[in-house]
């Protein structure tokens, strides 16, 4: 890993719409330690939610896909696990893309509406926190919230994930046709681009 104490760092987490500005504390084996800023207040988190952490280095963005382990209010900081890392350069070419996003489920044996967050996202899945309880081969009608857009996604319970914090699950997702395919390939695209632009906004201060 390229990143160490001291570095600036662009957070992505489900509750704000644009990342904002952290410092690493430390990083020991798969933890990184960053800090809470006014932006990012020990209120909006719950230990085991996902966020990603990117940074730039070399020339290239990186991303961190991690889940909070452990908040800190005296020391004022947040312990992350993380599971995922690599450069922009490869995630273009990459199916899975980490990201912490807030969506809407609806279950077909529920039909009510429920929060889930976002784990990661590919053309054809994605890995997401629930709590409530999922069942292998429900079909689920999915709504991702972001800035300017709502995107509606059918798909199906395809893995039951063991975690300790959430219910954790794998949705493959049902394209009804060509077009919707297209559709979410171009917001994946989009997705992946605005976060390398934010990054790189956060990083010069603009």
């Amino acid at each position: 890993m390229i990143i160490k104490a001291g570095d600036m760092v662009a957070v992505k987490h489900y509750t704000l719409l644009t990342p904002f500005i952290s410092f690493v504390n430390e990083i020991k084996d798969d933890n990184i330690s960053i800090m809470l800023t006014k932006d990012f207040p020990e209120n909006n988190l719950l230990v085991g939610e996902p966020i990603v952490l990117g940074y730039e280095a070399t020339d290239q963005v990186y991303v961190l896909g991690c889940d909070i382990e452990e908040i800190d209010v005296i020391s004022n900081s947040v312990r992350l696990n993380f599971d995922y890392e690599d450069s922009y350069l490869n995630l273009r070419s990459r199916e899975r893309f980490p990201v912490s996003l807030y969506a809407d489920l609806i279950s077909s044996n529920r039909g009510t509406r429920q929060l889930v967050i976002i784990k990661d996202l590919s053309l054809f899945g994605m890995r997401i926190y629930s709590k409530v309880d999922l069942y292998l081969d429900e079909l689920v009608e999915i709504s991702i919230y972001t800035e300017k857009d709502v995107v509606f996604l059918k798909g199906k319970i395809v893995r039951d994930i063991e975690n300790s914090t959430f219910n954790e699950y794998g949705v493959g997702i049902q394209f009804e046709n060509l077009k919707s395919m297209n559709l979410i390939e171009n917001y994946l695209k989009n997705l992946k681009y605005a976060f390398e632009q934010q990054i790189k906004k956060l990083k010069f201060g603009i």
